[in-house]
C-alpha cells in the first residue's frame, strides 16, 4: 500500500515550510535512516529523514517550492513493485489544489490543525538530531551543506572526521579533512580546488536570504506594532569588569578567551535570577513565569539576525558561557541551529559594541518581555568623589513590554544589572 510522505513540523510553530531540495528522486530506492530532503524553516535548514522502506513512487512538490503547508503529502512511498494508479492516494493535482490557499475544500491556514498533524509525522520522519535516535553505522552525521558538497565531488564523508556537535561533520571539515583517494597529483589538487570553490560558492541564495527577511520583517513589524514597549537606560563603570576579565584571561586556555559579552550574558542571566518577577512572558494573553534563565544572544547571519539560546545560563560558568555562545554563533552562521537551540528563551541580549555604538534601542523578540542593547565599552568623564575622572563606562539600555513587566520591576532589574558589572566577582559565585 502505498504511503504518503508528508512535510512536517520541524517546530511547535511552524505551520509551513520550504522545501529546499530533494535527495531522493523518483524511482530511488529508500532505506530506513536515508535523508529524503532538505526542507527549510525561517531559521535553519533541516534534514528530512526516512523511516520506511520502499521506493519513491512520485514526487509531489518540486524543490525550492515555498509555503508548503505541514501535513501535506509532498511525495509517495511504494513497495519494490510498482503499483497501479488507482492505488495511489495522493495526486500531484490533488497537492497543488492543497498548495493553493483559494481552494476551500482544503484546509491551509488552520495552524492548529496543521501542527497537529504535523508533530505527528515530524516524529516519524524527522532527523536522528531531532528524534534523539543516532544511528552512526547507518549513516555518517553530517549537515546538509557538507552532504551537497561531498556528493557532487565524490568525496567519502566516512573518513572525513567532524568538528561538529556528536561529531557532525560540518563544510568546514570536508576542506581541513578531505584525504583524496589513490590517484593523480593533479587530479587530487583538482578535485580539492573543485570543493573548495564549492565550499565559497556554498552560501545561501538570494531567494532564501529572501524568504527569511521576509518573515523576519514580518515579525518585527507585528512586534512593534502591537506590543507596548518602554525603554529604560544606565551607565556602567566598566573598570573593574575589564579588570577581572584580564586577569581571568591570563589563566584561561588560549582558544577560550572571554570576551566582555560573555560577562554581559552571564550578569543578565544572574539579574533576572535575583529579580524572578522579570523572569516572565507574555503569552496568550497573560503573563506566565519562566523556570529557568534562558538568555538569547543575537547573531547576525547572511541573511539577517537570529538568536540561539544558552539554557540556564544563570547556572554556568563563565567559560562554558563563552564556549556554548562561540559554538552557537558558528552554527547559526552554517543554518545548523536546532528548533530547541533557538526557540523560547528569557531574555534577548544583543550587543552592537563592537561597532562602536554607544547605546540603541531594541525591538522585542514577543513573548520574550525583555532585550538587553548593549553599547559600546568607551572612556568618558564621570564624577567620582565630587571629582571629574576618566572610566570606562557602558550603556545598557532595556526594552520592555509592559503587559508583562512594569516599570519598577525593570527598574529593580536594570539596578541589580549594573550593580554586576561594577561589581563582577559576584557573577562568579
Amino acid at each position: 500500500m502505498p504511503i504518503d510522505i508528508r512535510m512536517p513540523a520541524l517546530s511547535p510553530s511552524m505551520t509551513t515550510g520550504k522545501l529546499a531540495r530533494w535527495l531522493k528522486a523518483e524511482g530511488d530506492a529508500v532505506e530506513v535512516g536515508d535523508i529524503l530532503a532538505e526542507i527549510e524553516t525561517d531559521k535553519a535548514i533541516m534534514e528530512f529523514q526516512a523511516v520506511d522502506k520502499g521506493v519513491i513512487d512520485k514526487i509531489l512538490v518540486t524543490e525550492g517550492t515555498e509555503g508548503v503547508p505541514v501535513d501535506v503529502p509532498i511525495a509517495t512511498l511504494i513497495e519494490d513493485k510498482p503499483e497501479s494508479e488507482v492505488d495511489r492516494p495522493t495526486s500531484r493535482a490533488d497537492v497543488e489544489k492543497s498548495l493553493d490557499p483559494t481552494n476551500e475544500g482544503v484546509q491551509v491556514n488552520d495552524p492548529a490543525s496543521q501542527i497537529e498533524a504535523g508533530e505527528r509525522h515530524s516524529r516519524a520522519y524527522s532527523s536522528p538530531a531531532e528524534s534523539g535516535v543516532h544511528d552512526t553505522v547507518a549513516r555518517v552525521l553530517a549537515s546538509p551543506a557538507a552532504r551537497r558538497i561531498a556528493r557532487e565531488n565524490n568525496l567519502d564523508l566516512s573518513v572525513i572526521k567532524g568538528s561538529g556537535p556528536g561529531g557532525r561533520i560540518v563544510k568546514w571539515d570536508v576542506r581541513t579533512n578531505f584525504a583524496p583517494e589513490n590517484g593523480s597529483a593533479d587530479s587530487a589538487t583538482d578535485t580539492r580546488n573543485r570543493c573548495r570553490s564549492e565550499i565559497s560558492d556554498c552560501q545561501p541564495d538570494s531567494a532564501r536570504g529572501s524568504s527569511w527577511r521576509k518573515v523576519a520583517a514580518q515579525r518585527l513589524a507585528e512586534s512593534k506594532q502591537t506590543v507596548p514597549h518602554f525603554y529604560l537606560s544606565i551607565d556602567c563603570n566598566m573598570d573593574r569588569l575589564l579588570k577581572l576579565r584580564q586577569e581571568l584571561n591570563s589563566i584561561s586556555p588560549k582558544n577560550r578567551n572571554l570576551t566582555i559579552n560573555d560577562m554581559v550574558i552571564k550578569a543578565s542571566a544572574v539579574a533576572l535570577g535575583e529579580v524572578p518577577q522579570a523572569n516572565v512572558k507574555w503569552e496568550k494573553g497573560e503573563i506566565r513565569k519562566l523556570e529557568s534563565v534562558d538568555v538569547s544572544i543575537a547573531v547576525a547571519t547572511d541573511n539577517g539576525l537570529i538568536t540561539p539560546i544558552i539554557r540556564k545560563a544563570d547556572q554556568k560558568s563563565l567559560t562554558w558561557i563563552s564556549s556554548e555562545s562561540k559554538s552557537l554563533a558558528e552554527k547559526a552562521a552554517e543554518y545548523r541551529l536546532h528548533p530547541d537551540e533557538y526557540q523560547g528563551g528569557s531574555c534577548t541580549v544583543s550587543n552592537l559594541g563592537m561597532y562602536g555604538i554607544k547605546e540603541f534601542t531594541a525591538i522585542l523578540n514577543p513573548p520574550q518581555a525583555i532585550i538587553f542593547a548593549i553599547g559600546a565599552v568607551e572612556k568618558r568623564p564621570v564624577v567620582k568623589d565630587d571629582e571629574i575622572v576618566v572610566a570606562s563606562s557602558m550603556t545598557c539600555t532595556l526594552s520592555i513590554d509592559h503587559r508583562a513587566i512594569d516599570g519598577s520591576v525593570a527598574a529593580e532589574l536594570l539596578a541589580t544589572f549594573r550593580r554586576l558589572v561594577e561589581e563582577p566577582l559576584a557573577i562568579l559565585a
